[in-house]
C-alpha cells in the first residue's frame, strides 16, 4: 500500500528473520502473481536484517551456521533461488513477447506492400484485361445512368486506409521492455541488498555470495539492465549451434562456474562494458571522484590546488573555471533585468487594481525561476494573484474575474493574450508585456495564475538557498543546461522539470558530508530514522545546511557538529491550508537566512561564510558537479 498509506519500515532481528523469510518464500512458491512484490519484500528483508550484537549471541558467535543461522540461511537461499526462477520466467516471457511483436509488425508491413484492391478497374461483364474491357466499362456506366458504387463497370470505391500499426507495435514493445527492466531492477535490488549488508554474510555461504557477486558485476544501474551472461556460450542451444537468447539473460545461473576466480570477474565486467558501449556509447566509471585527481594535484592539509606539485593538474579546477565563466556569460542576472521584471510586475498589478474585478488588497507576486535565483535573464515571468484570505473569493468567481481581466490586458496594450488554461487546476492567463522604447523595445512573456500560495512559498525557500552561496547558482545552471541538452527536462514527456533538478541538487548538497580535503562523502547504505523526520543519515558537516531542519542556534554560530531541530514548529505562522487538497495542511517552515525572524544579528553573514566554497579544504563546484552525477548514477536508491 505504498500508494495509499505511509511506509512502515520493519527491521528484522534474529528472532524475526526466519519467519519473515519463510513467509516470503511461501509467497514465491504460491505463484499467484508475477513475483515482483516477493522480490521487493526479499530485498527489503536482506537490506534491513540486523543480527544481535556479539555479546547477546550464544557461544560460537553468529558465524556458527550449524546453530543459530542455519534455518534463516536455508530460507534466504530458497528465496534467492525462487527469485532466480522469477527472473528466468520473465526473461523467457520477454523474448517470446518480443518475437511475437516483431512477427506481427512484419506481417503488417507485408500486408501494406500488397496492391490496393480499391484502385483496380473492373469491366462491365465481369471480364478482366484492357482494351475491350475498358470500353465495356464505359458502356456499363451509360447503361446504369450513373457512376455510383453499384455501377457494374465503375471503379470500386477506395476503402479508408487502416490506422497505422507502427504506433501500436511501438507501444507494445515499450511495455514489454518496461516490464523486463522492472524485473531486472527488482532482481538487482535483491543482489545489492545481500552483498552490501555485511550482516547477510551469516545467511549465505562464501561460494553462494561469490556467485551472487558475479551476477551483480553484470548489472548496470544506468542502463537498468544486466549484460549477457558470458558463461552461457557453449551451453544448451537450439540445435543449430546458437545459444537460446533467454539463457544470455539473468536468472539461469546453471552455467556459472562453481569456483569463481578473477578471470571470471573480468569476463563479467567485459560483458557489462560491451553492453554499455552499445547502449550508452561509453563505459561509465564507478570509481570514486577522488581517483580522478592525481596525488600531486592535491594540496597538503586538505583541499585541491590549481596546480599541484610534481606537475599534477587538477581537472576539477579547470572544470570550475569553465562553469563559473559560462554562468557569468549566459546565466547571471543583471540589475537591469531585475528592474525590468519589477517594472512589468508593477504594470500588471496596476491593471489588476484598476480593473475592479478583484478584492481590495490583491497583489501580484513573482515566483519561479525569475525570483528564486536559479533562473536565466531570458526566463519567463511567472506571476500569481495574491488575494486576501478574508475576501472569500471562490474559484469560479476568480476564473470569471480573470476572463474579464484578460480583455483589459489587451486594451492595456499587452499582446498574445491566451485564456486556454483558465480551466486548468490552477487557472492561468498567458500574455506578453511590451517593455522599453525604440530599438530596445522587447516583449516579456508572462504567466499569471490565480491564488498559487505554495509556489510563492517554494520560491522563497529556493531563494534562501541561492542567497547562501553563489556557487550553488553556478551548479544549478550547469545541471539545468545538461538536462536541457539531453532533452530530459519536460514533465509532459515524463521527465523532471528544471525545478525538480534544482531540488535534486539541494538534496545532494544537504545530505553529503564535507570531508575537509576538497571532496565529499555521499550517503550510502540503508536509511536511518534521522532526527527531523528524514530517512537519510545526518551529516556532521554538510556542504549546505538543510534550511527546513537546521537548528537556528547552530545557524547563528555554524561551528562544531551540525545540528537539527527535533520537529518543525506547528504554529499558524508557518502552516497553510492546501489550496486544492481539502483538509490538508502544509507546514512551510524554514530557517530565514537573515532578516526578521532569522535568529541572527548579522543578517546571515556567518552562515553564508560557512556555505562559501572558496575557503580552504572546501570542495570546488567542479568536484561537487562530478560527485552529484556519480551519486545519482551509482549511489542513490531509486526504490525509495
Amino acid at each position: 500500500t505504498l500508494a495509499t498509506g505511509p511506509c512502515v519500515r520493519v527491521v528484522p532481528g534474529d528472532a524475526d528473520v526466519e519467519p519473515v523469510l519463510r513467509f516470503v518464500l511461501g509467497n514465491f512458491r504460491a505463484r499467484k502473481a508475477s513475483g515482483m512484490s516477493s522480490m521487493s519484500s526479499l530485498a527489503h528483508t536482506l537490506e534491513l536484517f540486523t543480527p544481535a550484537p556479539p555479546d547477546r549471541r550464544p557461544r560460537g558467535g553468529s558465524f556458527d551456521r550449524g546453530s543459530q543461522y542455519a534455518g534463516p540461511g536455508r530460507a534466504a537461499w530458497g528465496c534467492l533461488c525462487e527469485a532466480r526462477k522469477v527472473m528466468e520466467t520473465a526473461a523467457q516471457n520477454y523474448v517470446k513477447k518480443r518475437e511475437e511483436i516483431r512477427e506481427k509488425a512484419e506481417a503488417e508491413r507485408l500486408k501494406g506492400e500488397l496492391p490496393d484492391l480499391g484502385s483496380l478497374t473492373v469491366d462491365g461483364d465481369g471480364g478482366g484485361g484492357t482494351g475491350a474491357g475498358g470500353e465495356g466499362t464505359k458502356a456499363g456506366d451509360d447503361e446504369k445512368g450513373g457512376d455510383g458504387p453499384d455501377a457494374p463497370g465503375g471503379i470500386l470505391p477506395a476503402l479508408p486506409p487502416p490506422p497505422a500499426p507502427a504506433a501500436k507495435f511501438a507501444s507494445e514493445e515499450y511495455g514489454n521492455e518496461r516490464r523486463w527492466r522492472e524485473a531486472q531492477c527488482m532482481y538487482a535490488g535483491v543482489l545489492r541488498a545481500a552483498l552490501t549488508n555485511d550482516a547477510c554474510s551469516v545467511l549465505f555461504r562464501r561460494d553462494m555470495a561469490a556467485r551472487m557477486r558475479l551476477e551483480y558485476h553484470l548489472w548496470c544501474p544506468i542502463v537498468e539492465a544486466f549484460a549477457p551472461n558470458p558463461f552461457a556460450f557453449g551451453g544448451k542451444g537450439n540445435g543449430n549451434g546458437d545459444v537460446d537468447p533467454a539463457r544470455l539473460l539473468p536468472g539461469d545461473v546453471s552455467r556459472y562456474p562453481q569456483q569463481t576466480t578473477k578471470e571470471h570477474v573480468k569476463m563479467c565486467r567485459a560483458s557489462r562494458a560491451a553492453m554499455q558501449r552499445e547502449v550508452l556509447g561509453f563505459v561509465p566509471t564507478p570509481d570514486e571522484v577522488t581517483s580522478l585527481v592525481p596525488a600531486g594535484a592535491r594540496r597538503k592539509g586538505g583541499g585541491a590546488s590549481r596546480r599541484g606539485g610534481g606537475g599534477g593538474t587538477n581537472l576539477f579546477d579547470d572544470l570550475t573555471s569553465s562553469m563559473r565563466r559560462l554562468h557569468e556569460e549566459e546565466y547571471a542576472v543583471s540589475d537591469a533585468v531585475v528592474r525590468r521584471r519589477e517594472d512589468v510586475r508593477r504594470a500588471i498589478e496596476g491593471v489588476v487594481t484598476a480593473s475592479g474585478d478583484f478584492p481590495g488588497g490583491t497583489k501580484v507576486a513573482v515566483f519561479g525561476s525569475s525570483a528564486n535565483g536559479f533562473g536565466s535573464p531570458s526566463a519567463d515571468l511567472d506571476l500569481c494573484l495574491q488575494i486576501p484570505a478574508s475576501a472569500g473569493l471562490t474559484r469560479e468567481d476568480g476564473v470569471e474575474a480573470m476572463t474579464r481581466l484578460a480583455d483589459k490586458f489587451e486594451r492595456a496594450g499587452m499582446t498574445g493574450v491566451d485564456t486556454a488554461r483558465l480551466t486548468a487546476r490552477i487557472p492561468i492567463v498567458k500574455f506578453n508585456v511590451p517593455h522599453g522604447d525604440g530599438d530596445g523595445r522587447l516583449l516579456v512573456e508572462c504567466d499569471l495564475s490565480l491564488q498559487n500560495p505554495l509556489a510563492v512559498l517554494n520560491t522563497a525557500l529556493l531563494r534562501a538557498y541561492s542567497s547562501m552561496s553563489s556557487d550553488l547558482r553556478v551548479l544549478a545552471s550547469i545541471v539545468k543546461r545538461w538536462a536541457k541538452a539531453r532533452d530530459i527536462n519536460c514533465p509532459s514527456r515524463h521527465t523532471l522539470s528544471s525545478y525538480g533538478y534544482v531540488l535534486m541538487l539541494i538534496s545532494f548538497l544537504t545530505t553529503c558530508e564535507d570531508t575537509g580535503d576538497g571532496f565529499v562523502s555521499c550517503p550510502s547504505g540503508p536509511p536511518v530514522g534521522a532526527a527531523g523526520g528524514g530517512e537519510m543519515p545526518i551529516p556532521s558537516r554538510p556542504v549546505l545546511p538543510n534550511l527546513q531542519w537546521v537548528d537556528p542556534s547552530w545557524a547563528a554560530d555554524p561551528t562544531g557538529p551540525y545540528r537539527v531541530i527535533p520537529a518543525k514548529p506547528a504554529s499558524g505562522h508557518c502552516t497553510i491550508d492546501h489550496p486544492t487538497e481539502p483538509g490538508y495542511t502544509v507546514n512551510y517552515y524554514f530557517h530565514r537566512t537573515g532578516g526578521a525572524g532569522s535568529g541572527t544579528g548579522d543578517g546571515g553573514a556567518r552562515l553564508r561564510e560557512y556555505c562559501s566554497l572558496d575557503r580552504p579544504g572546501r570542495p570546488s563546484p567542479g568536484t561537487l558537479l562530478a560527485s552529484f552525477f556519480r551519486h545519482y548514477a551509482h549511489g542513490f536508491d531509486y526504490r525509495r
